[in-house]
C-alpha cells in the first residue's frame, strides 16, 4: 500500500506540476493578451484624437472656403463697377474729342471768317483813300 501510495503521490505531484506549469503559460499568454489590448486600446485612441483633429481641419477649410468665396464674390463685383467704369470714362473720352475736334472746326471757321473780315477792311480801307482823291 505504500508503494502504491507513493505511486498516487508522485502521478499527484506531477500532476499538480504539470497544471501548475500550464497555469503558468496561460498566465503569460493573458499577460501578452492583456498587453495586446492595451496597444490596441491605445491605438484606437490615437486614430480617435487623429479623427477629430481631421474634423477641425475640415471645418476650418470650410469655414475658409467660405471666406474665399464670399470675398471673390466681392471682387468680381468690384471688377464689373471697374469695368463699367472704365466703359464710361473711354465713351466720355470720346465725347471729349468730338468736342475738341468742333471745337477746332469752329476755330478754324472764325480764323477763315476773320481772314475774310481783314481782306473785307482792306478793301474799304482801300476804297475809302480813292474815295478821299480828288477828282
Amino acid at each position: 500500500m505504500n508503494v502504491m501510495r507513493n505511486v498516487l503521490t508522485n502521478y499527484q505531484y506531477d500532476s499538480i506540476n504539470s497544471f501548475t506549469r500550464r497555469t503558468e503559460e496561460l498566465s503569460a499568454l493573458v499577460s501578452r493578451m492583456e498587453q495586446k489590448i492595451n496597444n490596441a486600446i491605445q491605438l484606437t485612441a490615437s486614430i480617435e484624437s487623429h479623427a477629430r483633429l481631421g474634423a477641425e481641419l475640415l471645418n476650418v477649410m470650410d469655414t475658409s472656403n467660405a471666406i474665399v468665396a464670399k470675398e471673390s464674390g466681392l471682387v468680381k463685383v468690384r471688377s464689373e463697377e471697374i469695368r463699367n467704369a472704365a466703359e464710361e470714362q473711354k465713351n466720355a473720352s470720346g465725347e471729349i474729342v468730338k468736342s475738341v475736334a468742333g471745337i477746332n472746326e469752329l476755330t478754324q471757321a472764325n480764323a477763315s471768317g476773320a481772314l475774310k473780315i481783314t481782306e473785307s477792311a482792306d478793301t474799304v480801307l482801300s476804297m475809302s483813300d480813292v474815295l478821299k482823291k480828288p477828282c
